[in-house]
């Protein structure tokens, strides 16, 4: 047999079988994907009911220090924690070179900018220009371990871990939803969430929106925390979809980056995906479609003009974004006009670091300056009749609300200077209506004569937890509220200390509040209120009462169960003359004994050290005092414990959510940047119903 001389393999001949492989290994993936989610039954999600935020709060970046914005979510003080910036392609394009850091409007520019880092078909240039490259996400820069919700009800179609690329990420299959172009036409659309740090949903889960699916990361191809949010269509091919591929990238000389920079593949993006933020925000808890819809939403504009600190009023105007060019007109004003702008300012203390992330890089500015969080618009005054015809209008309100519990909100006319126009007769009257949320509203229309002194009042109920945002018009004026969110009870704000401990228990009916729907976080606690928190908080399951031993109890009372099941456990005992004194105030040092009582926290035996200025190492209650500041489950910044007196309620849910948090995670200290998932929280707190 004759021999064949074989062919000497070089370097070009394995870079094409390694190619090869890379496309097959893709083509195997991808294919596996499409079959398991056309191929294998799913269940079914609820009909649409509305859209939620994936991202609900953002820090105020601006008011940061250079420490703080590399910081993981929980460790950002509330103070600086915000709602997320209303998605407006005409304020992210907006160029820095034009922003000043001593203007409060340029600092809230700033803020949505560095926010939304990388727009809708945007590019890595950090120049916030929509149609400028071909990456078919928003990127949102949050920090590390920051919530990520789901934006509807749906079903998990994809869970998956890709180190090259999306990182941590998950497509939900939305099916039956309203088309982006047309709230009258049905569809189905993919909701992808990429680079999470992890995530707390698995494939063929049904989730609902606003439901809790993971937190914000940095794994795969991701320099910074963000979340890559992106919204196919049921034209992509596979989810989430990306328009071209690095052979592809490789054939015209680019790489990643300037692929993405050059607009490679644009034409498939726009095909296969929708802005998904303007989305978001046009069906923002939109439950009840209207018969007919327009196809572009309302946003808002802002301007810089002389402020006026510490006011608590607004006035926004409204313009008209096109979903597909983001082009935006102003509002209809009679021919003869002058312009005008009102501003309203609230001051803060900065000093910032400003940062910027994408998929591809970061970009810091530096600041040191007073800051200020303005709102602020631009609307046409006419100049005829002043005593009657307004250039603006102004809303007087807070920006927050409470689910269930009537808001009462004013609307003034005010002329060019602000000054508020007591005359104001619009022809029309004033219609009023929901922008964005969900929310009933006592009276939409306010005829001529119902507008007294050229001030219109009007009550609303909120019914949905998202940002909740009001439109007025007279025909000629269109103003916006500005964006209200959620608050969990109508006396604790997101700027008060134990906002999130309290946010938590309540969330797992650890505890509640008063008829009126306030919580009183400075209430000083009894001792019934104490068990109550603890036994709830330790997950404790409560004994029916039979009868109580205290002459001084109710066995009929609201508290029995709670006394019985402390008194049975040896968590506390009454007093020599047989009384329990349910209402008087348990101290620090007692709160403490009861916490480890029914905790089962074994304090040490012995103190080396006074723990404390007012905590000697020989006091009873000193092991206690100490075993909870080496866990970190009280504040150690103060050289005072103050056994003595009473704690509050918020300090009282503060050190029992630190203990669960520390608990759920194994830990023997509690960490601001130790976290729970909703699935951990509720399989915790459903053992003692089980």
């Amino acid at each position: 047999m004759k021999n064949t001389p074989h062919k000497k393999i070089t370097v070009k001949d394995w870079v094409f079988v390694l190619l090869f492989l890379a496309s097959a290994v893709f083509m195997v993936g991808k294919n596996a994907f499409e079959f398991q989610t056309s191929v294998i039954p799913t269940r079914q999600a609820p009909p649409y009911d509305g859209l939620a935020l994936p991202i609900l709060n953002a820090p105020d970046w601006v008011a940061l220090t250079s420490d703080q914005y590399r910081v993981a979510y929980p460790q950002i003080p509330t103070t600086k924690i915000i709602s997320l910036p209303v998605y407006d392609a005409s304020v992210l394009s907006t160029s820095t070179a034009q922003l000043s850091w001593s203007n409060a409007a340029d600092k809230a520019i700033r803020n949505a900018k560095i926010t939304f880092s990388t727009p809708y078909m945007g590019d890595y240039k950090l120049d916030g220009l929509e149609n400028a490259g071909s990456h078919l996400a928003v990127d949102i820069k949050v920090p590390e371990l920051t919530p990520v919700y789901a934006i509807g009800n749906g079903v998990v179609v994809k869970v998956a871990f890709q180190a090259s690329g999306f990182g941590n990420h998950v497509v939900i299959k939305h099916d039956n939803f309203p088309s982006f172009n047309d709230a009258n036409v049905r569809t189905t659309y993919y909701s992808n969430y990429a680079h999470m740090s992890n995530v707390v949903i698995s494939e063929g889960d049904v989730v609902t929106k606003g439901q809790l699916i993971g937190y914000v990361g940095h794994t795969g191809l991701a320099s910074t925390p963000h979340l890559h949010f992106q919204i196919d269509n049921d034209q992509a091919p596979w989810h989430p979809y990306w328009p071209f591929t690095y052979q592809e990238a490789a054939a015209v000389g680019l790489d990643f980056n300037g692929a993405i920079n050059s607009g490679l593949g644009k034409d498939k993006a726009l095909a296969t995906t929708v802005n998904p933020m303007l989305y978001v925000q046009k069906y923002l808890n939109m439950t009840n479609l209207p018969a007919t819809a327009s196809s572009s939403i309302t946003t808002t504009t802002t301007s810089s003009a002389a402020t006026s600190e510490n006011s608590t009023t607004t006035t926004t105007s409204t313009t008209t974004a096109n979903p597909t060019n983001t082009t935006t007109t102003a509002p209809t004003t009679p021919a003869t006009t002058s312009a005008t702008t009102t501003t309203t300012t609230t001051s803060t203390q900065t000093n910032s670091s400003t940062p910027s992330g994408t998929d591809s890089g970061a970009a810091t500015t530096s600041s040191n300056q007073q800051s200020s969080v303005t709102e602020t618009a631009t609307t046409s005054a006419a100049s005829t009749s002043p005593a009657t015809v307004a250039s603006s209008f102004k809303f007087i309100t807070d920006d927050s609300f409470v689910i269930g519990t009537p808001k009462v909100i004013l609307l003034q006319a005010v002329d060019q200077n602000g000054n508020l126009v007591s005359n104001y007769q619009p022809p029309k009257g004033v219609a009023l209506s929901i922008d964005l949320g969900s929310a009933t509203i006592e009276k939409s229309y306010f005829s001529t004569s119902e507008i007294l002194g050229g001030t219109v009042k009007f009550a609303v109920t909120p019914t949905g937890d998202y940002g909740l945002r009001f439109k007025a018009t007279d025909g000629q004026i269109t103003a916006l509220t500005p964006v209200m969110q959620s608050s969990i009870f109508t006396d604790v704000s997101a700027n008060d200390k134990s906002f999130k401990a309290i946010g938590f228990l309540k969330n797992y009916s650890v505890i509640d509040g008063y008829p009126d729907k306030s919580f009183k976080p400075n209430g000083i606690v009894s001792r019934v209120e104490a068990l109550k928190f603890i036994l709830k908080g330790a997950n404790q399951k409560l004994l029916a009462t039979t009868k109580l031993p205290f002459k001084d109890t109710s066995n009929s009372a609201w508290y029995a169960d709670y006394v019985s099941t402390a008194y049975d456990q040896n968590i506390v005992a009454g007093y020599n003359n047989k009384t329990f004194k349910p209402s008087q105030t348990v101290n620090r040092a007692e709160f403490l004994k009861m916490l480890f009582s029914t905790m089962d926290v074994t304090p040490p035996t012995e103190v080396a050290q006074d723990v404390y200025t007012d905590v000697k190492k020989d006091a009873w209650y000193a092991p206690l005092v100490l075993a909870a500041k080496e866990a970190n489950l009280i504040d150690n910044t103060s050289n005072y414990f103050h056994p003595e007196e009473g704690m509050t309620r918020g300090e009282v849910a503060d050190l029992i959510y630190r203990f669960v948090v520390m608990k759920l995670n194994g830990q023997s200290k509690y960490s601001p940047t130790l976290f729970v998932t909703d699935t951990q929280a509720k399989s915790y707190f459903a053992e003692a119903n089980g």
